[in-house]
């Protein structure tokens, strides 16, 4: 949980319409910059807090060298040009420093949420186990949870669609190749012309699911599949073909442990999306830039390798005769 901090740190009036909309440009750049380190790089609170204060450092610096040259400029120029000298230089003055609001963690955070709204995964329990946990220097009896992480399919998809060029897409109806016995894209086949849903709204939200496992660990090991992690994805057909695969479309939406999903089965996790899946089928109304919106959708492909469909449809993973 975060402590409030003081509220003191706040965004500068500014009445030049223009600087307020590159400062908060500025600050929107400033807090990916410190999202793309933390994460990318498994960095402390302390070790991201200690960067932001080295690059506010050396930013005060360029901006103090880069006014005492133009001042330089103009001072050979002042003849002519006293109040354009004037005018750059309470420019460089005023400039509003985008990592003021990133000095500290909790800074971070609170513009994090507020830039890009990021959808917090919710943890659900399939059973509890008793086991000896470590405390201290001796074990004793404690309880553990057997659960999977799932990040809600409507919270996700008005993320989502809070980007303005992916919304205009979900809202084209979209265009079926007219050549016939080509089948361009998914609304080309006859499943989705006669499917209850998208016959009667063809711009309904086209979900595709993958599910994989992936080992974090070496292989080889002799820990081999102890950290395995059984992931769930999923992107939608709306979007563009060309941008489809893209990392950027390809959003998580549940992982677990593979060896709880052994134990309690995948039907936990099956059964967390189908409620969302439900409500987006009846219709659920999400916010945009524009107001509210109604949104449908269902399921129109599940992918994934042979293993992984093998264990969604309750088949045996293995491929051998045994």
């Amino acid at each position: 949980m975060l402590n409030p901090e003081p509220t003191c740190h706040q965004i500068p009036h500014l009445d030049n319409q223009e600087g307020a909309g590159a400062s908060s440009a500025n600050i929107r750049r400033a807090a990916a910059f410190a999202i793309n380190v933390r994460e990318r790089y498994h960095l402390s609170p302390r070790s991201v807090n200690s960067i932001v204060s080295e690059v506010q450092q050396y930013q005060t610096t360029l901006l103090s060298t880069l006014r005492d040259t133009m001042k330089r400029i103009f001072e050979r120029h002042s003849d002519s040009m006293e109040q354009l000298q004037e005018e750059v230089l309470a420019t460089l003055d005023n400039f509003q420093d985008p990592f003021s609001l990133m000095a500290t963690t909790y800074m971070q955070d609170s513009t994090i949420q507020r830039l890009f709204n990021p959808v917090k995964p919710e943890e659900v329990v399939m059973s509890q186990r008793v086991c000896r946990v470590k405390k201290g220097q001796s074990r004793v009896l404690g309880i553990k949870n057997r659960s999977f992480y799932y990040i809600s399919l409507v919270k996700s998809l008005e993320q989502l669609l809070s980007n303005s060029r992916i919304f205009d897409m979900i809202r084209t109806t979209p265009q079926s190749c007219h050549k016939d016995g080509i089948l361009y894209d998914i609304v080309d086949g006859s499943l989705f012309k006669s499917h209850p849903l998208f016959s009667v709204k063809p711009s309904a939200l086209q979900i595709i699911l993958y599910t994989d496992e992936i080992e974090i660990c070496n292989p080889f090991g002799s820990h081999a599949s102890v950290n395995k992690l059984l992931t769930v994805y999923y992107t939608l057909g709306n979007i563009n073909p060309k941008f489809r695969s893209k990392l950027a479309a390809i959003r998580l939406l549940a992982i677990s442990k593979a060896d709880d999903i052994d134990k309690c089965g995948v039907d936990f996790v099956l059964q967390r999306i189908d409620e969302d899946l439900k409500l987006l089928y009846n219709g659920v109304t999400i916010q945009t830039q524009s107001g509210g919106f109604e949104l449908f959708g269902a399921v129109v492909s599940v992918c994934g390798d042979t293993l992984a469909q093998h264990e969604l449809a309750g088949f045996k993973e293995g491929v051998g005769f045994a």
